[in-house]
This record gives structure tokens, sequence and C-alpha cells, in this order.
């Protein structure tokens, strides 16, 4: 809670004795609030639960200051014809706050996730880069940013497609960028 900000935060494995406590703690006790959702698109059939653990105690929760909520959302269904079935796990500093709350919240997150740094690091590859430099690779996220507004003003749904069209295609990426700030 830095500033009085409360915090969601996903624990992943590199959090063992997190991770392992909050398996153990939802384990033996029964959630405070639970939400379900199904959502059907492209191509995707998936349920989501979410569990809320409130004001929750033990010794590896206290190492973590403001700790109120365990979060466990359970994902399930079809992606591409494929089954899936993930368990992820959050803690939480926030008070009153509802498993559906908390369900919208993760949601726009994995939104976000998706629609921006997915693509950056996936499709853009900025993971990859060796730039050291903190202010170089700052503008370089940038102009990333930049590149995909651009292409999604264009109304691309897919950044790795209109990469493809554009690169090496110099007078036609001039052509692209002019029309879009001539018309704004």
């Amino acid at each position: 809670m830095v500033g009085g900000n409360d915090y969601v935060i996903q624990v992943k494995g590199n959090q063992k004795n997190l991770k392992s406590s909050i398996e153990e703690y939802t384990d033996k006790n029964n959630s405070d609030d639970k939400y379900y959702e199904k959502e059907k698109n492209r191509g995707r059939d998936e349920n989501r639960e979410i569990k809320v653990y409130k004001n929750v105690k033990g010794s590896e929760f206290a190492k973590w200051k403001g700790i109120r909520d365990i979060i466990v959302v359970h994902r399930w269904g079809t992606r591409e014809n494929k089954e899936f079935d993930e368990t992820h796990y959050f803690i939480s500093s926030r008070k009153k706050s509802s498993a559906k709350l908390y369900a919208k919240g993760i949601r726009q997150h994995w939104w976000i996730e998706n629609k921006l740094h997915w693509v950056k690091d996936v499709i853009l590859k900025e993971d990859e880069s060796l730039v050291k430099n903190k202010q170089l690779a700052g503008n370089l996220s940038l102009m990333r940013i930049i590149v995909m507004n651009l292409y999604r003003l264009k109304n691309y749904k897919s950044i790795k497609y209109a990469i493809e069209k554009y690169v090496n295609r110099l007078d036609e990426c001039n052509k692209f960028i002019y029309e879009k700030i001539s018309s704004e």
C-alpha cells in the first residue's frame, strides 16, 4: 500500500512459499464470496469462477503489508477445440471488494495484457531488445505503441498481418502515416 493505494497482485511460481500457503489455505477454508461467468466468442467457450477468501490470517501472509483477501480465479473450457483448465491466485489489500468486482478488474487487466503487452513482447519482440540505455529503451517502447495504434486506427485486427503488409515498403508506410495524420 504505497501512498495509500491498494493492490491486487497475481501470485505466480516465483513466490513459491506464498503460492503454497494460498493453496493450503483455500483447500482448508470456504470462500466468503463467489462469482461465476461464462463467455463464448471467437472459438472460445470459457467458464470463470472467482472465489474470494476475506481477512486471511497466517504467518506467510503477514509478510505482505496490508493483505486482506485471497482471490482464486478458476478458468476452464475450450480454445480452438482444445480443452484448458487453469487456476490463478491473487492477493489484495482492498476493503469490501466483491468476487464480481475482482472478476471485472482482473478481466480488464488480462485484456490490457493481451492487447498491449503481449503484442509488444511477442509480435514486436520488445523483450528481446538488447538496448541497455533506459531513455532509448523507453523511446523505442513508445515507438512500438505508436505503430500499434496507427495499425489499429487503420482497423487492422492483426498487428502481425499489418507489419507483414508494410515491411520494406517505405512509400506505403509514409502514405499510410500521412493519411492518418491529415485525416485528424
